[in-house]
């Protein structure tokens, strides 16, 4: 039987070509002309939870392709739905702003994968406006206020409080944190400060000074024409007194000095009301009502007597 002539080998060739395109199969033997393409973006981890304001966490993602395969070098986008509570750098730094919610996508082509991410900050110290809060005298009141701070030193917003006395005796403390004086004394404040599942105590130190009183209840009297001298006492506050007169005067000639003392020389005969307010240090305030008497100059009215007599 006789060859086939070139042209028809050629022409048998071409159509078995032909035949094996359409049944998707390439002169190569890939099955797929376009090469790897981003099917799926796997975050890790895959969920994040930040304690402290700045914190920080980093975020990888694996690029798999339409085999499964992973893409090593495949780029990918990160963004956070909520940077107000959560920045995500372009390296997949995601770093805590606010307390909140936000996800956190990966994007590489049309593939995204997802990172859901926390922000509650957690108490980790208390601080107070004073080291140590003074009364002055049962019944005088304030109202104590602190700070509670995560681990980063940042404030926390609305953490839980609770406050409570260790001596009620001698000072009372409300849920507001209002304590009052009941008796002298010194005590401590506790605090109880709860927030992101952390729960921190700190003390506060509350003294109650006595309560302030005059303890003058009366004075020298004095004459007319002749220096005058008197001190006013006081005992409880804190020990350091101011002195003044709050109703009527003294005697024409007399003047209290700040300290307490009383001095001069009268120039009137009589008797002369008036009273007194002292002022401690820590703001008590005590009143009394006093008197001094001043007396005219003795005078002998004898300017001669009689001879004697044998």
């Amino acid at each position: 039987m006789p060859a086939p002539p070139p042209r028809a080998i050629h022409g048998i060739l071409t159509l078995l070509l032909l035949g094996l395109f359409a049944c998707g199969d390439s002169p190569t033997g890939t099955g797929d002309p376009t090469g790897p393409v981003p099917t799926t973006v796997t975050p890790d981890p895959a969920t994040v939870s930040l304690s402290q304001l700045g914190s920080t966490q980093q975020v990888t993602a694996t690029v798999a392709d339409q085999d499964g395969t992973p893409m090593a070098n495949a780029s990918v986008t990160w963004t956070s739905s909520a940077p107000a509570v959560a920045t995500v750098s372009a390296a997949g730094l995601i770093t805590a702003i606010a307390d909140g919610t936000a996800t956190v996508t990966a994007t590489a082509g049309s593939a995204k994968g997802t990172v859901a991410v926390t922000v509650q900050q957690a108490a980790a110290a208390i601080t107070f406006s004073s080291d140590s809060v003074t009364l002055g005298g049962p019944g005088a009141t304030a109202t104590l206020s602190a700070t509670v701070t995560d681990g980063g030193g940042a404030a926390i917003a609305s953490p839980s409080l609770a406050w409570s006395s260790a001596a009620e005796g001698i000072a009372t403390v409300t849920t507001a944190g209002v304590v009052t004086a009941v008796a002298a004394g010194t005590t401590t404040v506790a605090l109880e400060a709860t927030a992101g599942g952390q729960t921190v105590t700190d003390t506060l130190v509350i003294s109650v000074n006595p309560a302030l009183q005059v303890l003058s209840t009366s004075l020298l009297t004095g004459v007319v024409t002749e220096a005058y001298a008197d001190t006013l006492t006081a005992t409880g506050g804190d020990g350091t007194y101011t002195w003044a007169v709050v109703v009527d005067s003294l005697p024409a000639g007399l003047s209290l000095a700040p300290d307490g003392t009383i001095t001069g020389t009268p120039t009137t005969a009589g008797t002369v009301d008036f009273t007194v307010e002292v002022t401690s240090g820590d703001g008590q305030t005590a009143q009394q009502a006093l008197a001094i008497t001043v007396y005219g100059s003795l005078m002998v009215a004898t300017t001669s007597l009689p001879n004697a007599v044998q």
